[in-house]
C-alpha cells in the first residue's frame, strides 16, 4: 500500500481540493470561551455515579458479557467489625466507620444503548472506544486523535511497514510466515501512534496494536508455544519508540493551569481537534514534570487528569544499552533539559519475580535520567488495581485527590532502594499482633485504638492507616496532636488530611501554642525549650523516619 492510500485510510478528506488541515487562530479570550466548560472539572468523565452514564460513555459493553453479571457489593463495616469486637480493648478511642464499595466490582451503567452521538470517531469500533474512554478514563477527544480500529489487510499495512523487501515475494505479497503470524489480528484490533520527537513532531509511522484475539507467546528456549497471550504487538524489524500522544486544546489548557505556565498567544488547532505545538511547548518549559508510564492507555489517563505523560512500550524501554553502559532512549532526550523532573509510574505488582524486574528497570531508568542533570522520582500505586487507569476508574470521584497525594509522596531512588530491600518482618516477629485483618481498608474493620501506649500499624500502602488517624482527629478534636515526619511534601499532605497547623506556616515561637502541629524531625529541636506533652504523637513511614533521624543526628 502506498503512502497516499494509507493517508486516505487515516483521513477521508485526504487529496480533495482543499488544504489538508484548516487552521484556526485562537487567542486567549477565545480559548477561555471555548474551553471553560470542558475543563470545569477534570473528572467530568468519571464522576456522578462514576460518571459512566454521560452521553459519550453510554456504549454497548464489549462482546464478552462475562462482567455483566457483576453487581454492586456493599460491605457493611459494622458487620465486619463485629467479628473483632471481643478482642478490642475496652479503654479505646472510638472511630466512626464508613461504608465501602468493593473495588473489585465495576459500577454498572444506568443504560446501555447505541446512537450516533456516543462515538463521534468513526475510525474506532464501539468495543475499542469502551476500552479507552470507559475502562481507562481517557478523554474522548484524546482517544479520537490517537486511536483507530483496524481489520483485515489494514493490520499488515500498519504493523509491518518496516519489513525489508526480502519479506515479500516477487509479486509483492507478504510471505506466508508473516501472514500466519499475524492472522489472528485480522478479526479486529486497535492501533495507537503519536508524534515523532526526532522529526519536528510530525506523525510517526511506529505505533502499537492490540488485537481483540491475541496470539499465544512462543518460547524460543523450549521451542514450544506457551499459554501466555501476547496482548500488544509492536512493528517488527525496527527499534521500539516511545509514544507522544496528540493533545486537544482543553487538555493543553488544563496542564498549563496546573503548573501555572503561560500558553502561546496563538494556537493552531487542526480540523480533527489536535492543538499543534503542545510538545514543543512542554520541551521549552523544564519546570513541567514529565511522567513515564508503561502503555498508551495509562498515558492517556494521566493526560486527561492534567499531567504530562509519555508512553513506554515496556518497563525496560526508557533506556538503551547494558548495565555498565546505558543511556536514555533517544526519543526521551528532547525532554531531558537540565533540572526537569521525571516521575516514573509503573504498574502495581504482587509477584516477587515481577517486583524484582520492575524495581531493576526503575532503578536503571532513574540512573540514566540523573546522568543528564535531571531529577527523577518514583510514584508507587497502592493497589490492588494494576495500572493507574484501573485505579482512577475504581476511585471515581476521589481519584483527583488520590492521584495528587500519590504524586506528592513519590520517592527518590535512594528511598526506593531502602523500601525495596528492607525486610518488613525483621524485628517484628517477636511481637505477636493483637489483631490481624484481611480487608481493603483498615477503617472498615478497626473502629477503635487503645487510649495509651505505643500502637503500631503494619499494613500496605493505600490501606487506610492515615484515615484511621483522621477519624480520631475528627472524633476527638480536643486532644492535642503532633504529626512528626521526615519529608516536607509528605507532611504538607498529612497536614491537610489530619487538620493540623503546618510548622512552616506559623512563626517558630507559636509552634508550642498550636493544638495540632505537623513538623519535621529536623526542626523538632527548635521546640526543645517549650515542648509540651501531646495526647497523640503520630509518625508516618516510621522505618524511613528513624533511618533519616539517625543519619541527621550523625
Amino acid at each position: 500500500m502506498g503512502e497516499a492510500k494509507r493517508r486516505r485510510l487515516l483521513d477521508a478528506n485526504y487529496g480533495k481540493s482543499r488544504q489538508p488541515y484548516t487552521r484556526q487562530k485562537i487567542t486567549y479570550s477565545l480559548l477561555n470561551q471555548e474551553t471553560a466548560q470542558e475543563i470545569a472539572s477534570v473528572f467530568d468523565l468519571i464522576i456522578d455515579d462514576y460518571e459512566l452514564t454521560k452521553h459519550h460513555l453510554i456504549l454497548p459493553p464489549p462482546s464478552d458479557q462475562g462482567d455483566a453479571a457483576n453487581a454492586i457489593n456493599i460491605i457493611d463495616p459494622l458487620e465486619k467489625a463485629g467479628e473483632l469486637g471481643g478482642v478490642l480493648p475496652k479503654n479505646s478511642l472510638p472511630l466512626t466507620p464508613i461504608p465501602l464499595i468493593s473495588p473489585s466490582v465495576v459500577p454498572p451503567t444506568k443504560s446501555l444503548c447505541v446512537d450516533t452521538h456516543q462515538n463521534p470517531n468513526s475510525q474506532l469500533a464501539p468495543n475499542h472506544w469502551h476500552e479507552w474512554v470507559v475502562n481507562s478514563a481517557v478523554d474522548p477527544k484524546l482517544t479520537a486523535l490517537n486511536v483507530r480500529s483496524l481489520s483485515g489487510s489494514e493490520v499488515y499495512e500498519y504493523l509491518l511497514y518496516a519489513l525489508p523487501q526480502t519479506a515479500r515475494r516477487n509479486d509483492g505479497r507478504l510471505r506466508d510466515g508473516y501472514l500466519k503470524r499475524y492472522a489472528h489480528a485480522e478479526s479486529g484490533a486497535w492501533w495507537v501512534s503519536g508524534l515523532d520527537p526526532l522529526n519536528d513532531w510530525l506523525p510517526m509511522d511506529w505505533g502499537r496494536m492490540k488485537p481483540d484475539c491475541p496470539r499465544l507467546e512462543w518460547d524460543k528456549t523450549t521451542n514450544e508455544q506457551t499459554q501466555k497471550p501476547v496482548k500488544y504487538e509492536s512493528p517488527p524489524k525496527t527499534p521500539n519508540r516511545v509514544t507522544y500522544l496528540r493533545v486537544p486544546l482543553h487538555i493543553w489548557k488544563l496542564i498549563a493551569l496546573r503548573y501555572d505556565v503561560p500558553m502561546p498567544e496563538h494556537i493552531t488547532v487542526t480540523e480533527d481537534g489536535e492543538a499543534l505545538g503542545f510538545w514543543a511547548w512542554v520541551m521549552v518549559h523544564p519546570c513541567i514534570p514529565v511522567f513515564l508510564t508503561e502503555g498508551e492507555k495509562k498515558t492517556g489517563c494521566l493526560l486527561t487528569l492534567g499531567y504530562v505523560a509519555i508512553a513506554l512500550p515496556g518497563i525496560w524501554n526508557g533506556r538503551f544499552g547494558k548495565e555498565d553502559l546505558e543511556y536514555l532512549h533517544p526519543d526521551l532526550v528532547p525532554m531531558a533539559q537540565k533540572g526537569r523532573k521525571f516521575v516514573i509510574l509503573f504498574d502495581y505488582e504482587t509477584k516477587a519475580k515481577t517486583k524484582q524486574q520492575v524495581f531493576a528497570a526503575t532503578r536503571r531508568t532513574c540512573q540514566v535520567i540523573l546522568q543528564l542533570a535531571c531529577q527523577c522520582e518514583v510514584a508507587l500505586l497502592p493497589g490492588p488495581e494494576k495500572g493507574i487507569d484501573d485505579w482512577v476508574v475504581a476511585l471515581g470521584k476521589k481519584a483527583e485527590k488520590a492521584v495528587a497525594t500519590m504524586i506528592a509522596d513519590a520517592l527518590r531512588i535512594s528511598e526506593l532502594n531502602q523500601r525495596f530491600f528492607m525486610n518488613r518482618a525483621r524485628g517484628l516477629r517477636k511481637f505477636k499482633p493483637n489483631i490481624i485483618v484481611n480487608t481493603r481498608y483498615l477503617s472498615t474493620v478497626i473502629r477503635s485504638l487503645p487510649q495509651s501506649g505505643l500502637v503500631g500499624l503494619a499494613s500496605d500502602m493505600g490501606t487506610g492507616k492515615t484515615e484511621i488517624l483522621a477519624m480520631i482527629r475528627r472524633d476527638n478534636p480536643d486532644l492535642s496532636f503532633l504529626n512528626n515526619g521526615h519529608r516536607v511534601t509528605l507532611l504538607k499532605n498529612l497536614s491537610d488530611r489530619l487538620q493540623t497547623a503546618m510548622y512552616s506556616a506559623i512563626s517558630c515561637g507559636d509552634w508550642a501554642k498550636a493544638k495540632a502541629l505537623s513538623i519535621t524531625v529536623d526542626s523538632l529541636y527548635k521546640m526543645a525549650n517549650d515542648l509540651q506533652a501531646y495526647d497523640i504523637l503520630f509518625i508516618d513511614e516510621a522505618c524511613q523516619y528513624l533511618a533519616h533521624g539517625s543519619n541527621a543526628i550523625l
